[in-house]
C-alpha cells in the first residue's frame, strides 16, 4: 500500500511539473494553472490524411483550437517575434487585427468541414469551430475541395486539404486524481 502511494504521487507530481512532456514540444495550462494538452510540432509537410495518420501513430490527434487563447499560445510558438520582418501587413481577423505575412507556412490543424454543407468542426468530438477564422473565413462554398482547417498567421484558413503543409499533434492530459 505505501508503495502503491509513493509511486501515485510520484507520478502525480510528474503531471504538476510537466516533467511528463518529454516528447512535447509545448504544454497548455487552464488559467487555474491545470495541465491539459501537450503538443508536438512537426515541420515535414504532409496531406492532412497523412499528418492525421502520423499523430494517431504517436497516441496523438490533430490539434483542436477550441479557444482563442489556445489560439494565441499556438500562434505564438509558430510565428516567433524574431521572424517577422517587412513584409507583415495588417489585415482584419473579424473582432480583432493581425499581421499577415505571406511567407509563414500554414499548419493543418484537425478542423474540417463537411463537404454537403458548411459546417466546420474540430475532431473528435464534432466541437463546432466557432472562433479563430480569418476576416470572411470560411470562404470555400458547399462542394468544394477546401473542407480541412489550417493555422496562419493567427489565424484558421480552410484550405485543400491535398496540399502539403507542416502539421500539430495534441494529446489531452488526463485529469489528475489522488487515491486515498
Amino acid at each position: 500500500m505505501n508503495i502503491f502511494f509513493a509511486l501515485t504521487i510520484t507520478l502525480c507530481a510528474e503531471f504538476i511539473i510537466g516533467e511528463f512532456t518529454g516528447t512535447c514540444d509545448l504544454t497548455w495550462e487552464s488559467p487555474e494553472g491545470i495541465l491539459k494538452s501537450c503538443y508536438k510540432f512537426h515541420n515535414e509537410q504532409k496531406k492532412v490524411s497523412e499528418a492525421r495518420s502520423a499523430c494517431e501513430s504517436e497516441g496523438m490527434r490533430l490539434l483542436a483550437l477550441e479557444t482563442m487563447a489556445e489560439i494565441e499560445l499556438i500562434t505564438r510558438h509558430i510565428e516567433p517575434v524574431s521572424s517577422r520582418h517587412s513584409s507583415w501587413q495588417t489585415v482584419d481577423h473579424g473582432d480583432r487585427n493581425m499581421t499577415f505575412d505571406p511567407t509563414v507556412p500554414a499548419w493543418w490543424t484537425g478542423g474540417h468541414g463537411n463537404l454537403n454543407e458548411d459546417n466546420w468542426v474540430w475532431t473528435p468530438g464534432n466541437t463546432p469551430i466557432v472562433d479563430g477564422w480569418y476576416s470572411g473565413g470560411p470562404s470555400s462554398l458547399t462542394g468544394r475541395s477546401e473542407k480541412c482547417v489550417a493555422l496562419k498567421n493567427g489565424a484558421l484558413h480552410d484550405l485543400k486539404c491535398s496540399v502539403l503543409y507542416p502539421f500539430i499533434c495534441e494529446s489531452r492530459v488526463p485529469a489528475i486524481s489522488y487515491p486515498l
